[in-house]
């Protein structure tokens, strides 16, 4: 049932009945949060499987809000334009711009054997760890990703998207069409600097 709105300033929040016929009824299952502004106040209005009988908390709603923020995009300003070259294959990627991918930038020029970990990525040692103090690790890369595993050490990019990892930090992403990195096999590479924005 919808709880009445009573034009108070207090958050409101819509209870639906948990399906008897699901598993787990009178659990939360599926939730989702939308905040709107009415006579100066907020309604919370949520989708099915809430709390069967249960007003939703502030509390919860909080836990609920801070559970989408668990894996908080990386910082993706781009402060540099790499090309990477793979047997004669030039790809065009670019760097975010963070402590690490800045760390990264001062080893280039580098040439590198990508090899499989994996069909998902491909890996290569660096000459040294890269500075990973300042920034945040642990994403879901995307394919196309440049990333830095740190308690490895190593440099990987994605072929394909993948679930979140901790110690996982973004370089930077390929712009241009994967396909020259995207197959079985080791794949020498050279990754120089093509432009700095800033």
């Amino acid at each position: 049932m919808e709880a009445p709105w009573n034009g108070s300033s207090m958050s409101q929040t819509r209870i639906m009945q948990a399906d008897p016929e699901i598993p787990g009824a009178g659990t939360l299952a599926r939730r989702t949060v939308l905040t709107a502004i009415r006579g100066g106040g907020v309604i919370a209005l949520t989708g099915s499987g809430l709390f069967s009988g249960a007003m939703f908390s502030g509390a919860m709603f909080s836990g609920a809000m801070a559970a989408t923020r668990r894996d908080p995009s990386p910082r993706k300003v781009d402060f540099m334009t790499l090309e990477i070259n793979a047997e004669g294959q030039r790809l065009t990627a670019s760097l975010d711009d963070n402590e690490t991918a800045r760390d990264f930038a001062a080893m280039l020029p580098l040439a590198l054997r990508l090899t499989d970990y994996g069909t998902i990525e491909k890996v290569s040692d660096l000459p040294h760890p890269l500075k990973s103090e300042e920034t945040p690790a642990g994403y879901s890369p995307r394919r196309g990703d440049i990333a830095y595993y740190a308690p490895w050490g190593n440099l990987v990019i994605f072929r394909q998207d993948f679930r979140h990892a901790c110690g996982l930090i973004r370089l930077g992403a390929i712009r241009s069409d994967i396909a020259a990195l995207d197959r079985s096999g080791t794949i020498p590479v050279t990754i120089a600097q093509l432009d700095r924005k800033r």
